[in-house]
């Protein structure tokens, strides 16, 4: 299993772990959020139907009221024709979590990743953004590997300080 895939796993199973204490329903990768209502596009002249959705990577909720929605994105600092492709995603992951969050009533956004540079730059779109739902929108850098540090990081951020 590449380390890129066995990161994103461990935070998704802390993520798991950590709302099951605080008694929320977890789920990974929950069901799409339908964002925007069909609609009609041309293409080649032949008219297409979309629908704009949006599959959050872990999902904190109490019945049918969503408390988080968190992005996890692992950046490999070796490859680097694939560094500028994983930033775009990632701020567009972003923006699709935060039409999720308005349309849902989301509280909470969390954005996860290993690299302190795209952790930054999410920070940027955040505070530049003239979004009122990107308060309480919350970015965390954290490149641990071992369960027990990400639990420790992600219980100090997540509870303790953003009070999730």
């Amino acid at each position: 299993m590449p380390k890129e895939t066995r990161w994103h796993q461990k935070v998704k199973e802390v993520l798991k772990k950590l709302g099951e204490e605080k008694g929320y329903d977890v789920s990974e990768s929950e069901q799409e959020i339908l964002l925007a209502s069909r609609f009609k596009r041309f293409s080649n002249e032949k008219r297409e139907i979309h629908a704009l959705s949006y599959r959050p990577d872990v999902v904190w909720k109490k019945r049918h009221v969503y408390r988080a929605i968190f992005e996890v994105e692992y950046l490999n600092p070796r490859s680097k024709m694939h560094l500028m492709d994983k930033r775009k995603y990632a701020i567009g992951s972003l923006m699709l979590a935060s039409l999720a969050r308005m349309q849902k009533s989301v509280e909470c956004l969390v954005f996860i990743t290993n690299d302190e540079a795209l952790c930054g730059e999410i920070a940027k779109f955040v505070q530049s953004a003239s979004i009122e739902h990107l308060d309480n929108t919350y970015y965390l850098c954290s490149p641990y590997t071992a369960e027990s540090s990400l639990t420790k990081v992600l219980r100090a951020k997540l509870i303790q300080k953003w009070k999730i």
